[in-house]
């Protein structure tokens, strides 16, 4: 088939303006994507997948470049934890194969006997789950620095996700994020856990995270956002100087 332009040709003779726009926006310069299909997407109704259909997107995924992948809840039981175990000793070549766990010794113990080297701590941080978990925010903070101090002196890479954290008074928001940061977690995630935000409210809320509270460490934190509104997780995420 014959075109009667050459790419080069429709670049000199059509405007784009979205091009255009896009280089007024102050994007991020990497992105990186962390999928959830395996974990968080088996959630929805009448969702299964197999350990061999699993295995096939975790290799396809690691294929194409996907860099993080969480694929299960070893703690959730004994079965969980053997299929995660499996899919780490599948031997991916680019991507990261993450577990997530409670604040929990045990659920970090249930990752450690999974052979996982880097999980996903998380904890719903908003003022009705601490009322719900009777909860205070000082006895989270607590929780979330020993958790994480944990994780680490057993060898884990950790990843911080603040449950339900756009629902969240800013302030414990802050000290949960700070809190995380310096026991020893690597990258920050932002939960939008029941989908409250539109786009305005997503980059209002990072871009204070990152103005309020990263900027205040003296080393690169990448910052992240878990959304729900359509049943999509990404790591999103820019290397902060």
């Amino acid at each position: 088939m014959s075109y009667k332009f050459t790419k080069e040709e429709l670049e000199e003779l059509l405007v784009d303006y979205n091009k255009i726009a896009l280089k007024e926006l102050d994007l991020p310069s990497q992105v990186c994507i962390w999928d959830e299909t395996l974990r968080d997407g088996e959630q929805s109704p009448t969702v299964y997948l197999t350990l061999d259909e699993k295995i096939h997107l975790v290799k396809l995924m690691d294929e194409i470049g996907v860099k993080l992948i969480a694929v299960g809840f070893p703690a959730v039981s004994e079965s969980e934890k053997n299929i995660v175990k499996t899919i780490v000793n599948e031997d991916c070549k680019r991507a990261t194969i993450l577990g997530i766990a409670r604040p929990k010794k045990e659920d970090i113990d249930a990752c450690i006997s999974a052979d996982l080297s880097e999980i996903v701590v998380f904890m719903p941080v908003s003022p009705i789950f601490r009322k719900t978990l009777k909860e205070t925010p000082e006895e989270q903070l607590e929780k979330i620095d020993s958790a994480i101090h944990y994780a680490k002196d057993n060898g884990l890479k950790v990843n911080w996700v603040s449950e339900d954290g756009t629902r969240c008074d800013f302030d414990h928001l802050k000290n949960v994020i700070q809190t995380a940061i310096n026991a020893g977690a690597e990258r920050i995630v932002l939960g939008d856990t029941v989908g409250v935000l539109t786009p305005h409210s997503t980059s209002y809320m990072i871009k204070k995270i990152k103005e309020e509270v990263i900027k205040s460490f003296k080393k690169e934190i990448p910052i992240g956002i878990h959304t729900h509104n359509m049943q999509i997780s990404a790591y999103l995420h820019k290397w902060l100087r």
